[in-house]
């Protein structure tokens, strides 16, 4: 049996960066779902599926008025997949970013044999801890 074609990436994440782009240029909200679709190039048979999966997954929070429904918000895991927000990946990329230009750029021996030592333990199990350490950063839950 052959696996559904992606509609994430085809048309459910682009409708929901322009739902974020609208809300973030109009706070106080709310906005159009269909205008936001049309935005991105989605039928109306499109712009309702997405609507749906946005909803169902937590993504999108909306008012129905006849027809057309206002979109009011976005959830927190909406602002980390649109990239409002970090992620723990986003995270370890910018500490690795960070590690790498103080490996290439440090002043001092120790200094750059350091960073990359550290960069050297992301591989393998090291990078799963790194993206823990990453998530407890991010979501200001540092375990004990």
């Amino acid at each position: 049996m052959e696996k559904l074609d992606d509609t994430w990436n085809s048309r459910d994440l682009p409708f929901l960066i322009e739902i974020a782009q609208r809300l973030e240029a109009n706070p106080h909200g709310p906005i159009w779902g269909h205008e936001a679709a049309a935005a991105v190039g989605l039928s109306e048979q499109q712009h309702q599926a997405a609507t749906a999966r946005l909803i169902s997954a937590g993504y999108i929070e909306v008012q129905h008025l006849d027809q057309f429904e206002d979109i009011t918000g976005i959830s927190e895991s909406a602002a980390r997949a649109v990239g409002l927000w970090p992620t723990p990946e986003t995270g370890l990329e910018r500490m690795i970013a960070a590690l790498e230009a103080i490996a290439a750029n440090a002043s001092d021996d120790d200094t750059r044999s350091r960073a990359r030592k550290i960069l050297e333990g992301f591989g393998g199990a090291g990078k799963q801890i790194a993206i823990a350490t990453a998530t407890a950063v991010v979501t200001g839950q540092i375990p004990t």
